[in-house]
């Protein structure tokens, strides 16, 4: 849609803060670049940027023009995707913001099996902290944010809150495998996997310390499928809650004793008022039909 690349342009340049710097990324001459902002700013009847020195920054006509863009073309995503399940297409991009805790297990499952009944739908998955993924979603770059305890701005809305259990992932054959929980003491004997700084370190250093307890890890990192994937070349344990608990047979998993670490919730969130893609819309059914599965088990 032509009409949209100018919109498109305006984004580059605020996102590089220099018309000469967006120009080199789009391809066109600073030039040509410039006329078309121009040309934009005539229309509109305002400047739209302030220039400076070292490049140009949004003023506040700006700032306000550019997010009633970005929400008209969110409109525009969601009318092609209700076009296109009117006519039965089923087409569309769901675009997600994950936290990396959870980027595995259920919510991969859940993607394909919705992908088998829509196969003309395709996923975006983005990955930041907490206050960049609330921040993705102000600016449309997502449909739905899923993260741990936000404090969302009084823009975006919260879906719903699961509580999340901790479990200890580990071969087997492991010794502990046998077990129908695990006390953090019994870890401690066994080569660790931990996560470097997120919600899940946060909560197993807080059960480590009301248990004056100490882990040394020999590996530290932030996804559950690389602590899955080490797990196949050492007989280690590694933590994950339980939503990303994987879906392989040589990988066993088994709950935390809830005395020795609580549960944290994982939160769902969107645009308040927004009225999502269908696509989307249908996905996040879908996604809370698998926690509920989860949870009834």
């Amino acid at each position: 849609m032509r009409f949209l690349n100018s919109f498109d342009y305006l984004e580059v340049v605020v996102r590089e803060g220099s018309i000469r710097k967006a120009a080199e990324g789009l391809a066109i001459t600073a030039t040509a670049l410039n006329r078309r902002i121009l040309a934009l700013e005539a229309e509109i009847g305002t400047p739209l940027f302030e220039r400076l020195p070292s490049g140009v920054r949004l003023n506040a006509a700006g700032e306000l023009f550019l997010h009633h863009i970005r929400a008209q073309g969110s409109d525009l995503t969601r009318v092609l995707a209700q076009i296109a399940d009117l006519s039965g297409l089923r087409r569309g991009q769901i675009r997600l913001s994950l936290c990396s805790e959870i980027q595995n297990g259920m919510i991969m499952q859940a993607i394909a099996e919705y992908r088998r009944d829509y196969p003309g739908v395709s996923f975006a998955l983005f990955d930041d902290d907490a206050e960049a993924t609330l921040e993705q979603l102000e600016t449309f770059k997502v449909d739905i944010a899923v993260s741990f305890d936000a404090l969302p701005p009084t823009r975006v809305h919260l879906i719903s809150s699961i509580p999340q259990t901790i479990e200890v992932a580990m071969r087997t054959q492991h010794p502990l495998a046998a077990k129908s929980c695990i006390r953090l003491h019994e870890c401690r004997d066994y080569p660790i996997i931990l996560p470097a700084e997120n919600t899940l370190r946060t909560s197993i250093d807080v059960g480590l310390m009301q248990q004056s307890l100490n882990m040394s890890p020999i590996v530290v990192c932030n996804t559950a499928v690389s602590t899955h994937e080490y797990l196949e070349y050492e007989n280690a344990l590694g933590f994950h809650f339980a939503l990303a608990r994987p879906r392989v047979p040589h990988i066993h998993s088994v709950p935390v004793h809830s005395k020795d670490l609580g549960l944290a919730h994982l939160k769902l969130y969107k645009i308040k008022g927004r009225v999502l893609p269908v696509p989307s819309a249908k996905f996040l059914d879908h996604m809370m039909r698998h926690f509920n599965e989860l949870y009834a088990t």
